[in-house]
């Protein structure tokens, strides 16, 4: 189940508790963060699949926290989740590579079908990233094998015989 672990960013307490409410009846696990500085210290310690948040908040908010988000390998799965109905703030905010917008006040049926396919995502991801790494590390032993057959090749055989 510690896979199935969701990070609720949102600075109201009453709606992150109704969101993690919601969350462990669908049987995943919640923490909750007030405000980005403290979800990126939570993540210091685990490294969260998908990470739901708002956007207007105190000390670093959402739009920044989904820009430090983005550098980490696997990136997260990322919901963003406010009041603002803006089309501009909408399209802003999708074009930063989030995986979903949800709009206050939250539709729980909806959420929970988008968290199970999130977390998806977030196993697809995660394969992706493993898969990539293994990949450089075959081409890195490759290249490795290549350089030595080629110091052989090259090497003086006098230098051999003494």
């Amino acid at each position: 189940m510690s896979q199935h672990k969701i990070l609720v960013v949102e600075d109201e307490h009453t709606s992150a508790r109704v969101i993690q409410d919601m969350i462990t009846k669908n049987g995943y696990q919640a923490d909750i963060a007030e405000n980005g500085l403290v979800a990126l210290e939570m993540f210091k310690h685990y490294s969260y699949p998908i990470v739901i948040t708002d956007l207007d908040m105190p000390e670093m908010n959402g739009e920044e926290l989904i820009q430090h988000l983005k550098t980490r390998t696997p990136c997260p799965v990322i919901f963003v989740e406010t009041g603002l109905a803006d089309p501009a703030t909408i399209i802003g905010i999708m074009k930063m590579g989030v995986y979903d917008y949800i709009i206050k006040p939250i539709n729980m049926a909806d959420l929970a079908i988008k968290i199970k396919n999130a977390f998806e995502a977030a196993d697809i991801r995660r394969i992706r990233s493993i898969s990539d790494r293994e990949r450089i590390a075959r081409l890195e032993n490759q290249l490795d094998w290549y350089k030595w057959q080629e110091r052989v090749k090259n090497r003086d055989n006098k230098n051999l015989d003494k």
